[in-house]
């Protein structure tokens, strides 16, 4: 029983996700390189301003937190609004996030050099995260 209930709740998990990224692309065709700025840079979570950044390349993206931790992620972009960040290592062992977790981030809007996103990670979506450019890192 409990396999049946697990094997339901990953396939409507994997369902919700792909939903996810089919209404993403469909609506990208209006935002193509509007977004395309975000894809390289310093990042920071202005709301949380605990000291926590982020540097992105095209191919990477390393996450810095103020107790040491540091996760490091692999960015497949799906389009200039859609990327999945798949989990490659952390410099701690109790991390929330296993070997090629995947987090799939819609870019929903972009004011100056900040845009609000929302993130499905492990059947929940997580929206309105805002996330600002602080400065180029190519």
């Amino acid at each position: 029983m409990k396999i049946r209930l697990l094997k339901t709740y990953l396939f409507l998990s994997v369902i919700i996700g792909l939903l996810f990224i089919e209404k993403s692309l469909a609506q990208s065709n209006l935002s193509q390189s509007r977004y395309e700025r975000f894809r390289t840079g310093k990042f920071i979570y202005p709301e949380i301003n605990n000291g926590s950044y982020s540097i992105r390349n095209e191919k990477q993206q390393i996450s810095y937190y103020p107790d040491g931790l540091t996760n490091t992620f692999e960015i497949k972009w799906q389009n200039d609004s859609v990327f999945i960040l798949v989990f490659i290592e952390s410099n701690k062992l109790d991390n929330i996030y296993k070997k090629n977790d995947e987090i799939i981030v819609k870019i929903d809007s972009a004011q100056d050099n900040c845009y609000s996103f929302s993130a499905f990670f492990k059947g929940e979506i997580y929206p309105e995260i805002k996330m600002c450019k602080v400065e180029n890192k190519e």
